[in-house]
């Protein structure tokens, strides 16, 4: 006998079938508030979005409905590096990457 199987937006037969444990037939709307949300009951509500994007096929990952990282059809992880993700960013003076260059690596 297979194990159970649940399927949320699949259909009976066909395409959409439910093929896996646990198969959740997402819209093609967009990540940031789609897909599956994981979110915890506490005072700040914080939760992820993760979704599979028809356009490129990227698994992506959504924190407070901004796009954090994607992991690609080969398999290759790439963060998000983004500006409204970052702290304390300031322009470096002249002569900052002549001194970057002259630091020492030790093995």
């Amino acid at each position: 006998m297979r194990e159970p199987r649940l399927g949320i937006n699949t259909r009976n037969g066909g395409a959409g079938y439910v093929s896996a444990e646990l198969h959740v037939m997402l819209t093609n709307f967009g990540g940031a508030n789609d897909g599956v949300r994981i979110q915890n009951e506490g005072t700040n509500k914080q939760y992820w979005n993760l979704y599979t994007s028809n356009s490129t096929g990227n698994f992506e990952f959504y924190k407070q409905g901004i796009r954090r990282a994607t992991i690609d059809p080969s398999g290759t992880y790439a963060s998000v590096s983004d500006r409204r993700l970052k702290k304390n960013i300031f322009i470096a003076g002249s002569g900052v990457p002549g001194k970057v260059m002259r630091l020492q690596t030790h093995r």
